[in-house]
Formats: C-alpha cells, sequence, structure tokens
C-alpha cells in the first residue's frame, strides 16, 4: 500500500511538471518575436508603457555611460515645464515711456494690472477715411473733424497681446497739441471699428517733471521734433483697452456773450478747401456801436421787418485761419450756434405767494415748516428768469371777502404801482391799478426789466387794461419799457 501510494505522488508531480513546461513552450514565441510581428500575431497585445520602458532599457544597454546624460536632461526639462505651470506671475507696477515722431508717451501701470516682463508697442498710424467719418458721426452738433493724429498702443506678454487687467494712466505730451488753441478730444477706436470718447484731465506738475527728466536727451537733440512736455502740450487719461487713440481738433469754439455762452460749430464737406489744422476765431460784434447798427438795419431789410419790430439781435464775426492766414471757404459751410449753457430744472415746485417774494422780510413760520421748499424760493428769486407765464388772479370789484380776491396789501409792489402806472395816469381814478392782475403786470415787469438782455410776459388776463380809462398810465408804461406787445 505504502508502495502505491509513493507512485501516485511521482504521477502527480510529473504532470504538474509536464503542464507546467507545455505553457511555457506555447508562450515562448510570443516572447522571442519582434515587436512588429507581435503587434501582427492574433491574441497578442502590446502594453504601450511597457514598450517606452523597453525603449528606455534597450537603449541604456546600447548607449551604456551616455544614457545617464540624457535621462538627466530629460528629467530636467521635465521638471522645468512642470515648475513653469505652477509658478504664478507677477503683476508689479511698471511705468513705460516712449517717443513717437512728435508724441512722447508716458504710461504708468498699476500693480496687478500687467504681467511682469510685459512690452508695449507704440506707432503713429494714418486713419482712413472711413474711421474719420466714423469719428465725426460720434461727435455731437456736426462737428467736422479739423485736423487729427493717431497713435496705436498694444502691450504684449511675449508674442501674446494683452490688455491691462487694471486701469492704467496715459499721458501724451506733443506739439500738436500746444500749437491748438482749444482742447483735444481723445477718441479710442477699437478693433472693431467702435469709437469712444475718452474723458481727459490736464496732466499733473509731477508727471510733467518725470517725462522731462525721462526724456531729457531726446527733448534737448535739436535733430528730433520732442519738445519740453508742459500743462499745454499734454493731456491724461485712464484706459483698460488698448488699440489706436487719436488726439482730435475739431472746427468749432465757444464764446461768451451777455452772460451766456455759445457753442459755434462749422461743418463741411472736401469741395469747401478748409485745410486741415485750421482754427476758427469768433468775435461778437458789441451793441450801441455804428457796426452793430449797420447789421441790425441789414437783418430787418432781409427779414422785411421794421428795425424797432425786432426785439433781440446778436451777431457773431466767425473766420478760419490757418497759419495765421485768413481761409475763405470755396463752397459754403453750416454754421451751428447753439447754447452751452445747460439748462437745470428746480427739483421741485416753490410753495409761495409770488408778491411775497419782492418784499422785506421772510414768514418765519413757513420757513420753518418747509425749509426745503423755502430754499428752492431763495434760489428762485436768484435765477436769472427771462420768460413769465401765467394767468394773474382779478380781484378788483369784489363785493365781499367770500369772494377769495380780497386784495393783499405788498408795501413795495403796491409802491411801485403807484410809482409807475398810476403817476402816469391822467384818469380821474386810479383805483382799476390795485387790481392784482395789474400787480402781476408791473411785478413781472420788474423782474424781467432787472435782466441786461430782457425777456418775454405772457399772461391771460381780461382786455380791461387795452382801452381801460384807469389804465392809461399802465399802457404808457408798457410802451416805454418794452420793445414789442
Amino acid at each position: 500500500m505504502k508502495t502505491n501510494r509513493n507512485v501516485k505522488f511521482f504521477i502527480s508531480i510529473l504532470s504538474i511538471a509536464t503542464a507546467f513546461l507545455t505553457v511555457i513552450f506555447l508562450m515562448l514565441p510570443a516572447i522571442a518575436i519582434d515587436l512588429e510581428e507581435a503587434e501582427k500575431e492574433p491574441g497578442i497585445e502590446i502594453d504601450q508603457t511597457e514598450e517606452t520602458d523597453r525603449d528606455i532599457i534597450q537603449s541604456d544597454e546600447v548607449q551604456n555611460n551616455d544614457t545617464d546624460t540624457i535621462i538627466e536632461e530629460t528629467e530636467t526639462v521635465i521638471v522645468h515645464e512642470t515648475e513653469t505651470d505652477i509658478i504664478e506671475k507677477e503683476y508689479p507696477s511698471m511705468v513705460f515711456n516712449e517717443t513717437v515722431s512728435d508724441f512722447i508717451v508716458y504710461i504708468e501701470v498699476p500693480e496687478g494690472s500687467l504681467p511682469s516682463g510685459t512690452t508695449v508697442k507704440i506707432n503713429e498710424v494714418e486713419l482712413e477715411d472711413d474711421q474719420i467719418r466714423t469719428i465725426e458721426d460720434s461727435l455731437s452738433n456736426n462737428k467736422k473733424v479739423a485736423s487729427l493724429k493717431a497713435l496705436d498702443i498694444t502691450f504684449f506678454d511675449g508674442d501674446k497681446e494683452i490688455e491691462p487687467i487694471i486701469p492704467v494712466k496715459v499721458t501724451i505730451s506733443s506739439s500738436f497739441i500746444e500749437e491748438n488753441d482749444k482742447d483735444a478730444l481723445i477718441i479710442h477706436i477699437d478693433d472693431k471699428g467702435n469709437t469712444d470718447l475718452v474723458e481727459t484731465a490736464k496732466t499733473d506738475e509731477d508727471t510733467l517733471e518725470i517725462i522731462n527728466n525721462e526724456n531729457s536727451e531726446s527733448i534737448n537733440d535739436q535733430t528730433n521734433n520732442i519738445n519740453e512736455a508742459n500743462a499745454d502740450s499734454s493731456l491724461s487719461f485712464n484706459a483698460e483697452s488698448f488699440s489706436v487713440y487719436a488726439v482730435v481738433y475739431t472746427l468749432d469754439t465757444q464764446i461768451e456773450a451777455g452772460g451766456e455762452t455759445y457753442n459755434i460749430t462749422l461743418s463741411y464737406d472736401e469741395s469747401a478747401g478748409i485745410p486741415d489744422g485750421s482754427r476758427l476765431e469768433v468775435r461778437e460784434i458789441e451793441q450801441d456801436t455804428v457796426e452793430y447798427d449797420k447789421y441790425l438795419y441789414d437783418s430787418a431789410l432781409t427779414l422785411n421787418k421794421d428795425i424797432n419790430d425786432i426785439a433781440y439781435a446778436r451777431f457773431f464775426d466767425i473766420e478760419i485761419f490757418k497759419d495765421d492766414q485768413l481761409i475763405e471757404p470755396e463752397s459754403p459751410v453750416n454754421v451751428s450756434i447753439t447754447y452751452a449753457d445747460k439748462y437745470e430744472m428746480y427739483d421741485g415746485i416753490c410753495l409761495t405767494d409770488t408778491f411775497q417774494l419782492n418784499e422785506h422780510g421772510d414768514n418765519d413760520i413757513f420757513s420753518q415748516l418747509f425749509p426745503e421748499n423755502s430754499e428752492r424760493v431763495l434760489k428762485q428769486k436768484k435765477a436769472p428768469v427771462r420768460v413769465i407765464i401765467g394767468n394773474p388772479p382779478y380781484s378788483v370789484g369784489q363785493k365781499n371777502a367770500n369772494d377769495n380776491a380780497k386784495n393783499i396789501i405788498y408795501p413795495n409792489l403796491d409802491y411801485r404801482v403807484a410809482q409807475t402806472y398810476a403817476q402816469n395816469s391822467q384818469a380821474n381814478s386810479v383805483k382799476a391799478t390795485h387790481d392784482s392782475y395789474i400787480k402781476a403786470f408791473r411785478w413781472a415787469s420788474d423782474r424781467i426789466l432787472s435782466m441786461k438782455d430782457g425777456g418775454v410776459i405772457g399772461f391771460i388776463t381780461n382786455s380791461g387794461w387795452i382801452d381801460g380809462l384807469g389804465q392809461d398810465g399802465m399802457r404808457k408804461c408798457l410802451q416805454n419799457e418794452f420793445s414789442n406787445i
């Protein structure tokens, strides 16, 4: 029995050995064949990672000591790329100072706006006709471009074009700005051709000093057109988007006349022959002069009006100059004259007795109860009112106080009525001059006559003052005080 167990054990070992050897012999062709042939054989899959490892191992066997050098170089590159991905770029404050043509461009970049190593490229560019027309379309009052110069400003991080994260301050200085008597407009033209008027400010003295110090060599070099920066030759603005910025001058100006400011603008086409860089000079023709009277007379003839029917006239002498030479347009130009002063509305209605405005003293109780209203009333009293429209109440002949038209005594206003309308009357009774609507005429007339340039009164009233016996003095005063009734 013992012999049989040994035989069975030997047979088991032999079977296991036979199976193992069989598997080895079956796998041996796959191990021995070339990788290219193995990829073609069915049932054999190649692990690409292992393939790469084998290549490196084979390379090690062939190149011996050189292999270490190659592996070290490869590892160094990999580590370098990883550090580049991980390390964040710094965004320090920086300054750019560039001279282009006759321009000095000084750019102050705050911390956090542009990455370290940023460069700037600035070129003077010529704008196309359609770009200039786009600028003109964006200007108010049909203004025309008289002259302009444009700079293309671009920031780069390596070869990549970038924009600042935080707005940067740009200062432009040029003799082109200094040679013009009026303020320049800065127009930004983006990459899509859209235009935007940029808000500008005068450059501060500290910045001007830095600019001149930075560019002293260029300023002192007589072979270029760079001039020293000053308040008249420089403009500053903030920007966060960069492409083309144009320094633009239009053929328009402002003039103050009679306490008011006027915008005077010329618009024209190429047929007018007005050269670039022209400027506008405007002079008001003063009243009570021979020149003024001549223009007034000519205007009356043109309008087919009697000269006495013209209540208001203001004349301006407009001339175009280029390099101190008078320019006469070769074709008609359009002249626009508009008020520059902005109309500001009151922030609320004034609750008050109008006639009381000219009386001495204030209603203290009313002022204390309604302080905001009182402030508006005081503001209204100081305002240059030139048009008064209303429907005054009537009060003469009321039978009792229940008619709600009882005459109230206004010492100052009553004195003005007596001094003018009553005093100039030939009637035996001047009772009619105490009517409230007559007082309204007196109050409004005094308010309008206090204005240098006069004004207009428009009232809805009865017609008694036109031919009433007691209002003859009023009619006489109105005739003397007003040019048209």
